[in-house]
């Protein structure tokens, strides 16, 4: 398959000149490739400084077995400089807000350990439930991670471990006397994944399988009060029929009306990332990576909120979806099965681990100003730009260099390529595969401030 990436940015920086920042970052594309310690590099997440990136190794199935430690890497250097040990099969990671410390999920040991990050030592090992059983299959399994305002939830894909609870909650809050320990959880029946918090809101937004203990259900967007703890919405996703089908993560556009969740089918389908609305509470759009793998896995959202990284299991790449289009910029090959994508806190490197390679792919990527600069000039010199399109986006690229505005001039043009997107007159990347359940839902009933409707 062609490499969609490669092609458009070499004739993006040809049409920019590579940038007007004058920054040396390498154009987009695998910066490096870093082999793990141990086996199965499985979630991935960068320190709130960016300086270190923390990978649970899970092990295998086969002849190393279950892994047991976390690597933790140099972001500066892409060395391994630590492994840490942990609980039988480590997952997930987070950090506390202020990157003091990181918690790990341990699926067959059923724990959660604390590390404290600047020395990297074990602080604490906190039972949520039952520890896997391998005469019955059975187990609480905890998954994903998110931390947030002193508490840590713990998503569990549990099979027969006689409890409900599949939520845990921990303290991760050291001034509170409960610091470390397990102070609740929200009974739902099924299989929890990975979760993400919605900004402005109180809201934690995780996939769910298997509702009401049966396999096969309807895959389900849970939508979980953290104010209360309490269960505040469940959404039913549409899926391919037949076979059986999940979501194993979900991200969420910065200013928290968004969420972008891969559909990991294992015997039929599609390659599709399903878009939410989550102030409607319904489905949005879908994006269709026409990669041939009916297995997407992973997602992770830039920091700036403009690109959305996929990982696709069987074909081993990440694709980049540009959000305020829904479709595919960039596409890269990485190694055999990856599972997670993590960004640094710039948004300017990407790693995704490669559960079955035993190592990090690390991905180039342009700042925010460049990756607009870029995509709007190749649109506009494929001849994919209107010439209204193109006239109201061009003199609103040079502004997005000034710092101070930076913010303010990103939205208003993400804003005006979401429009003139919708109505046709803008195609930016792979051309928008639009079956049934993505038509006519990406579109805006308004145009932007100063766009006259056409």
């Amino acid at each position: 398959m062609k490499k969609l990436g490669s092609a458009l940015v070499l004739l993006a920086l040809a049409a920019c000149g590579g940038g007007n920042d004058g920054n040396s970052e390498p154009a987009p594309g695998v910066v490096a490739t870093i082999a793990t310690p141990h086996a199965g590099p499985f979630g991935a997440k960068v320190t709130p400084d960016g300086a270190r990136l923390f990978v649970p190794l899970f092990g295998t199935y086969g002849a190393e077995g279950p892994g047991s430690t976390v690597a933790v890497i140099d972001t500066a250097t892409n060395a391994v400089i630590a492994e840490i040990p942990v609980g039988q099969r480590p997952e997930d990671v987070d950090f506390t807000e202020d990157g003091t410390y990181a918690y790990v999920t341990c699926s067959d040991s059923a724990t959660v350990v604390a590390i404290h990050v600047p020395s990297l030592a074990v602080v604490a090992t906190i039972p949520v439930g039952m520890a896997y059983d391998p005469n019955t299959w059975s187990g609480t399994f905890p998954y994903g991670i998110a931390i947030r305002g002193g508490k840590a939830y713990v998503f569990c894909a549990a099979s027969g471990d006689g409890d409900d609870e599949h939520v845990k909650i921990l303290d991760v809050n050291p001034a509170s006397p409960a610091f470390n320990t397990k102070i609740g959880g929200i009974v739902l029946s099924g299989v929890y994944t990975r979760g993400a918090f919605r900004s402005g809101s109180s809201e934690l937004v995780v996939p769910r399988g298997q509702a009401g203990n049966v396999w096969n259900a309807t895959p389900q967007l849970a939508f979980f009060d953290t104010a209360g703890d309490t269960v505040a919405f469940t959404l039913p996703v549409e899926q391919a029929p037949g076979g059986f089908h999940g979501m194993e993560d979900v991200a969420v556009t910065p200013n928290g009306r968004y969420a972008y969740a891969p559909f990991f089918n294992f015997d039929s389908g599609a390659a599709e990332v399903f878009v939410f609305d989550l102030e409607a509470r319904t489905f949005r759009d879908v994006v269709t990576l026409d990669n041939g793998d009916i297995s997407t896995h992973g997602v992770g959202m830039r920091p700036d909120g403009l690109l959305v990284g996929v990982t696709s299991w069987n074909a081993g790449r990440a694709s980049f979806l540009f959000t305020p289009t829904n479709t595919v910029v960039y596409e890269f090959e990485t190694g055999k099965n990856p599972n997670e994508i993590a960004f640094s806190p710039d948004g300017r490197r990407a790693y995704v681990t490669n559960q079955n390679g035993g190592s990090v792919t690390v991905i180039a990527l342009p700042d925010s100003p460049d990756l607009v600069t870029w995509l709007v000039q190749d649109a506009i010199a494929r001849g994919h730009a209107s010439s209204a399109a193109a006239d109201d986006l061009r003199p609103r690229l040079r502004p997005l260099y000034d710092e101070a505005q930076r913010k303010a001039r990103l939205d208003e043009i993400a804003e005006r390529i979401r429009y003139w997107a919708s109505i046709g007159e803008l195609q930016i990347g792979k051309p928008k595969n639009l079956g049934a359940q993505g038509a006519g839902l990406n579109g805006f009933a308004v145009p932007p401030e100063g766009v006259i409707a056409r």
